[in-house]
């Protein structure tokens, strides 16, 4: 991050809000940590072998845009593994609660 940008966050609490949510976010979906993974049913019956190949797309996701991320927290994503397209989403849903090292 550019000093300028650490700037911008320091003087705006929603900016550095914002950027916290978004390394907790990371820290979850690229090291699995800070958090539970939930899966739906549909997954969580795909052939065997899948769902790991699902979670190491979502894991190695980085196409954040605009588009797909408005906010700036790289919680939302789609990828397609095997053919199936699969929306992956990560709720920060009491985040303070969880002493994650960043």
């Amino acid at each position: 991050m550019a000093s300028h940008e650490q700037n911008n966050c320091a003087q705006n609490p929603e900016a550095e809000r914002t950027a916290l949510i978004r390394k907790l976010n990371d820290k979850l979906r690229c090291d699995h940590m800070g958090g539970q993974l939930f899966v739906t049913s549909g997954i969580s019956e795909l052939k065997s072998g899948v769902m790991p190949q699902i979670i190491d797309a979502v894991t190695k996701f980085d196409d954040f845009t605009q588009d797909n991320d408005p906010h700036g927290e790289h919680d939302f994503g789609i990828v397609t593994v095997l053919g199936h397209k699969v929306f992956w989403k990560i709720a920060a849903l009491n985040f303070l609660r969880f002493n994650v090292p960043l």
